[in-house]
């Protein structure tokens, strides 16, 4: 049983990165890459993740609307929020409890997959 995440971030060294480091991950599988909030909005629609993982510089960029627009057509997904030590971000915007969450990007994986796991509404069989 796995959970399937999205991961959103402009940078394509970063995302790559992510991908790889949660698809090596025994209960992750990534449905899904996208450079920015507009496209994560289609790739939602196709590849109907658990979770999404945003970099807080997308976050930033593009604004809550993407995320809310993903929310509203799919109320159960959870997004997590990857943000820095340096990050002024306020933290607590919800959409609902426990739906929105953030995680610094200096976290151990394992504090990664756990709070996906954690966040996730779903646990779905990779089948």
């Amino acid at each position: 049983m796995k959970n399937h995440v999205l991961v959103i971030n402009e940078q394509t060294v970063e995302r790559k990165g992510l991908s790889y480091l949660l698809n090596a991950m025994p209960a992750i599988v990534v449905v899904g890459e996208a450079a920015s909030g507009t496209e994560a909005v289609l790739m939602a629609r196709t590849s109907r993740p658990d979770v999404i993982l945003i970099d807080q510089k997308t976050f930033q960029k593009d604004g809550p609307g993407p995320l809310w627009r993903i929310w509203r057509e799919n109320p159960g997904i959870a997004i997590l929020v990857l943000y820095r030590l340096d990050s002024n971000m306020q933290k607590t915007l919800d959409f609902e409890s426990g739906k929105l969450r953030f995680i610094h990007a200096d976290s151990p994986s394992e504090e990664l997959m756990r709070v996906i796991r954690q966040v996730s509404p779903i646990t779905r069989d990779d089948t």
